[in-house]
This record gives C-alpha cells, structure tokens and sequence, in this order.
C-alpha cells in the first residue's frame, strides 16, 4: 500500500520544472547545513525528506493512542515541511502548523509544497519567533536530535522557546543509536522547570538499515 509522502515526489519534480532549477549530481548528504542551495534541498527532499515522511506515518499507526487528533502542531527540523498532510491524510485535524528549519532553502521547499493551505501551515526559521500556541500542541521532532550540527545547546535553547507554550507532546523519531541526544530530552525540557513524562518508548519501522526509536514525552 503507497504511503501519503509518496505523492510528494511528484510535486517536487514540478516545483524543480517550474523554478527551472538545475539537478544537484553530489548526494544530497543527510546532514544539512544552513546555507545550502535550492538545488540540493529539491534532491534532499526527494529521498531523505520523503523517507523520514514515510517513518512518521509508520510511527503514528504505532503510537496514535498516545496523540491527541485534533491538535495544533510544531514541527522542529520541519525540513521540507511534509508533517502536515501526513498527519491530515491519517485523519488528525491540524488546525495550525508551524514548521521550524534552519535551511532558507528549506523554508521556501515547504512553502511550495504547501501552497494553498493559506494560514493552516505557517514556516519560519526561528523557533523562537512563535507566538504562544493553544492547546492541545504536538511539538514533532523527526530525525532532528541526530543531526551532527544539533547539540545539546540547541535542544536547551529549544526547550526554552517553548516555556511560553501550554503542555505539549513531543512526538520524537531518530535512529536507535547509543548514547544519542534523543535520550536525554526527558532530563532537558525537565531542567526548564516542565514535568515530564514519557508515555512510550517502542521500535518503529525504519526506511534505512538502522532501526526507529519513537518516543511520546508529555511535558506539563
């Protein structure tokens, strides 16, 4: 059965048509830096983005009970800014989404994948800059916490960010990997004066060789 994310193949191919934007011929890499041309955000998203859009569909048949499904959503690392239909195409009513990534080129992909959803889905670079976002509020962190340039500061700094927020859930999906940042968001958001609790911890279906550690955390 064809997964949601596979319909966006097509529309980058489009996007790629329409820009008249050359093929990046490197591999696109998975870890991004910030400066990174369009070029090589279109192939990124055609195999990394629409992979990492497969596992959040896997992740939420495993760990639905857990979620809320009419919810407003934060999408750290949104990347080309996929979550939204996902979760629309898995029946959870979005009513806003705002998708958080350090890439310009990034930002401006999702942008284009979403046009017509009007003030639905909303991308900015900066976490910081959100306005405080009702409840109920799914923060999804997807393939984020491993990237080589996301340190321990920049999980504080989120954390942070999103003291101002009423209780949330973080739905978080990375690469089962020992010693990985993943493990400690629980003892962070909780040094941001935010009881947390983690609601599940479970393997979840994998588009590469190394297996999907999925967690739901309750910060309160």
């Amino acid at each position: 059965m064809p997964y949601i994310a596979d319909s966006f193949l097509g529309e980058i191919d489009e996007i790629q048509r329409r820009f008249q934007i050359e093929e990046w011929n490197q591999s696109s890499g998975y870890q991004l830096p910030a400066d990174i041309p369009r070029s090589r955000a279109l192939k990124y998203a055609k195999h990394y983005g629409v992979n990492h859009a497969r596992e959040l569909e896997d992740a939420i048949a495993v760990v639905s009970k857990w979620l809320e499904q009419d919810v407003n959503v934060i999408d750290i690392g949104c990347g080309p800014g996929m979550s939204a239909r996902v979760l629309q195409g898995l029946a959870f009513n979005v009513r806003r989404y705002y998708g958080i990534d350090h890439s310009a080129s990034q930002v401006w992909l999702a942008r284009q994948l979403n046009v017509g959803t009007g003030s639905t889905c909303n991308f900015s670079k900066s976490l910081a800059l959100l306005p405080v976002v009702k409840a109920p509020l799914l923060v999804i962190m997807n393939h984020i916490c491993h990237q080589d340039d996301v340190s321990e500061t920049d999980l504080h700094r989120w954390a942070t960010n999103l003291k101002k927020m009423p209780p949330y859930r973080i739905l978080s999906i990375e690469p089962q990997l020992v010693g990985a940042k993943q493990g400690k968001l629980l003892e962070i958001f909780r040094d941001h004066g935010r009881r947390t609790r983690e609601l599940c911890n479970v393997l979840t279906k994998s588009q590469f060789k190394t297996a999907k550690l999925t967690k739901v955390i309750a910060v309160d």
